[in-house]
C-alpha cells in the first residue's frame, strides 16, 4: 500500500468554473463562445471558443489563480478568478465570486450582454480533444525506451532512431532517393518500411511509425496512389463540383488529392488498407502511424473548399464525419497492436513541458493526469535533469520524453543525451508527492527523482 501525499492547493467546490463565457464586452459587437469545463476532483480545465473550432484548450486551477494552454500555444498563459465588474444582466444583482477570468472573460448572466442560444460546437476527435484511449502494449519505465524523436534524413537511409524508444518518420525521409523513380513507381511507403527495418535490426524494442496525411491522398504513397488511379475509388475524393474531378493541388512530388470522409467507403480503406496494409501495420517492422493535418479539410490547403465549390455546411459535414472517422481508425489500429502519434494529446508535435515559468502550474497539472493516459513531453536539452526530473515525478504509464518535428539532417546523435540511459530501476514506488510548496519528488526501485520549482533544480538520486 502507498500512501499518497500530493498536496495539491485545493478550491472550494462553491467556485465551479464551468459554463459559458464571452470575451466580448462592447454591446453590439458579435458574441464570441467561450465553455469552460471545470473538473472539481482534480482542478483541471478544458475549453473551447469559437475561433478554435473543434479543438480544446487543457487548463488548471490553483487557488485564485488559472493556467490555460490556448490553442496554436506552447505555453501557459496565466489569469486570475474574479467576480464580474458586470452585474447579472436579469436580474441586476452584483456578479459573485468566480464569474470572471483576467483574460477578459465574463461567465454569463454577468456580462453586459444577454447569453445567446449558442450553436453547437463542431464534433470533435479524441486527438483535438484528449485524452485518447492509450496503447495496447505494455507500459514501460525503462528509461531509454521512454524517449521519442522524429529523426529524418532526406539524403537517404540512415540506423539512427535505435537508440530511442519510440520514433516517427516523415515522408521526406530518404525522399532523395525514392524521388528519383516515375511518379507513378515512387516507392516512398516502401521505404519508410525499410527504414523502420533498420532501426527495429538495432533495437527490436523501439516502437516504429511511419508518415500518412488526413486531409491529403498523397501520390508518392504507393497504397494511396492505387486508389487514386483507380476509376471505381474516385468516391474516396472531393470532387469539383463543376467537373466531377478529383480536386488535386499537385506538388513536385505528385498529386494530392483530397480525402472525402462523408463516404463511408473512405473510412473503411483506411482501416482496412492504409492503417494496416504491408506499408504500416501489416509489417512486423511498423508499430503505428503519424496522420499529418489530422484536424481534416482546410488544415493547410484554405482554399480547397472554395475551389471545389463546398458550401459552410458541407465543409462542417467533412469535418464531423473525418473527426468520427478518427476513432475508428484508431481503434482499427489498436486492435492491430498500433497506435497513431496524433492519439498521444499534442497533434504534430509534443506537448510542452516544465519550465522556470510553469514549473509549480505544469507539475501540478500533470500529477494530476490520469496515469494511463498517453503524452509525449517535449525535452529542454538546455535543462536537462529539470526535464528528466519532471518527467520522472509526474509520468503515467505511456509518456514518452524527446522532439517532435524538427526537419531533416545528417548528425548521428542530434537530440540524443546520454541521460536518457538513466536506471531508474523498473516501476515508481510511490506516487507524485509534495512535501512542501513547489518540490515535488517521486521513489522508484534505485532511487528518487525531484524538482524544486523554487529554484528549477532538478535532483536525480540514482
Amino acid at each position: 500500500v502507498v500512501l499518497v501525499l500530493l498536496a495539491l492547493p485545493a478550491l472550494s467546490p462553491a467556485c465551479d468554473l464551468t459554463g459559458n463565457y464571452t470575451s466580448t464586452l462592447t454591446p453590439g459587437q458579435e458574441i464570441v463562445h467561450i465553455e469552460i469545463w471545470h473538473n472539481l476532483k482534480d482542478n483541471t480545465l478544458q475549453v473551447r471558443a469559437d475561433p478554435w473550432g473543434a479543438a480544446v484548450a487543457p487548463g488548471l486551477v490553483t487557488g485564485d489563480t488559472v493556467a490555460i494552454i490556448f490553442v496554436g500555444s506552447s505555453s501557459y498563459s496565466t489569469g486570475h478568478i474574479q467576480a464580474s465588474p458586470y452585474p447579472n444582466f436579469v436580474t441586476g444583482a452584483a456578479a459573485p465570486n468566480c464569474t470572471f477570468l483576467s483574460y477578459g472573460w465574463c461567465k454569463f448572466p454577468y456580462c453586459p450582454e444577454k447569453e445567446p442560444d449558442w450553436p453547437p460546437f463542431p464534433s470533435t476527435s479524441c486527438a483535438l480533444s484528449p485524452p485518447c484511449p492509450p496503447p495496447t502494449w505494455e507500459p514501460t519505465y525503462q528509461m531509454n525506451l521512454s524517449t521519442v524523436l522524429q529523426p529524418c534524413n532526406s539524403s537517404g537511409l540512415f540506423t539512427y532512431g535505435h537508440k530511442f524508444g519510440l520514433v516517427s518518420f516523415d515522408w521526406s525521409n530518404a525522399r532523395d532517393v525514392w524521388s528519383q523513380h516515375p511518379r507513378n513507381e515512387t516507392p516512398c511507403e516502401e521505404m519508410l518500411v525499410q527504414q523502420a527495418m533498420l532501426v527495429k535490426q538495432k533495437n527490436p524494442l523501439t516502437k516504429v511509425f511511419v508518415y500518412r496525411n488526413y486531409e491529403l491522398a498523397l501520390e508518392f504513397l504507393s497504397s494511396e496512389r492505387a486508389a487514386m488511379r483507380d476509376p471505381n475509388k474516385q468516391h474516396l475524393f472531393l470532387r469539383v463540383k463543376s467537373t466531377g474531378v478529383a480536386y488535386n493541388e499537385p506538388i513536385s512530388y505528385g498529386d494530392q488529392y483530397f480525402w472525402n470522409f462523408t463516404e463511408p467507403d473512405t473510412v473503411k480503406y483506411w482501416t482496412d488498407v492504409i492503417a494496416v496494409d504491408d506499408g504500416a501495420l501489416g509489417s512486423p517492422y511498423v508499430d503505428g502511424i503519424f496522420t499529418d493535418d489530422v484536424t481534416g479539410l482546410g488544415e493547410e490547403h484554405p482554399n480547397a473548399p472554395t475551389n471545389i465549390g463546398m458550401t459552410a455546411a458541407e465543409v462542417q459535414a467533412q469535418k464531423d464525419a473525418s473527426n468520427k472517422a478518427y476513432g475508428q481508425i484508431l481503434s482499427a489500429l489498436r486492435a492491430k497492436k498500433g497506435y497513431n502519434w496524433q492519439a498521444f494529446g499534442s497533434q504534430d508535435g509534443t506537448a510542452p513541458g516544465v519550465s522556470s515559468s510553469n514549473c509549480a502550474t505544469w507539475m501540478q497539472q500533470m500529477c494530476a493526469r490520469n496515469k494511463t493516459d498517453p503524452l509525449l513531453m517535449d525535452m529542454d536539452f538546455a535543462h536537462v535533469n529539470q526535464s528528466i526530473a519532471a518527467f520522472l515525478v509526474a509520468r503515467g504509464d505511456y509518456w514518452w520524453i524527446g522532439k517532435g518535428w524538427s526537419n531533416c539532417w545528417t548528425e548521428e546523435d542530434r537530440f540524443y543525451d546520454p541521460i536518457f540511459n538513466l536506471d531508474v530501476g523498473g516501476s515508481p514506488t510511490s506516487a507524485c508527492t509534495q512535501s512542501k510548496p513547489g518540490v515535488f519528488s517521486r521513489s522508484y526501485p534505485k532511487g528518487t527523482a525531484s524538482i524544486d520549482c523554487t529554484s528549477f533544480v532538478g535532483t536525480l538520486q540514482f
